[in-house]
């Protein structure tokens, strides 16, 4: 079995973009949740806010986790799509 995977390079850049876009999309939403369980802290203070304020807490820092992992890909999916048309060209020659 080859141990090299085969790809496109325009497909691998298209999902490159993409990731990027819905990377970009959630951060957004993060914020806006972040901000909106602020705004609740303001008037919902009892025990089971503080759960909730928690849970929500801990939620967005594991997505931190995975958006900044899919950011650090990113210059690997660059390097992998330069290759891939790299190669291409030397085809063609």
């Amino acid at each position: 079995m080859n141990s090299h995977i085969q790809n496109d390079p325009e497909r691998l850049e298209m999902f490159r973009v993409r990731l990027d876009q819905h990377r970009t999309q959630v951060r957004q939403s993060l914020d806006q949740v972040r901000n909106e369980v602020q705004r609740l802290s303001v008037r919902w203070k009892d025990q089971q806010f503080q759960s909730f304020q928690t849970s929500v807490k801990r939620t967005v820092e594991k997505m931190d986790v995975f958006l900044e992992s899919t950011r650090r890909q990113d210059a690997h999916l660059r390097e992998l799509v330069e290759i891939g048309r790299q190669i291409g060209r030397d085809r063609l020659i």
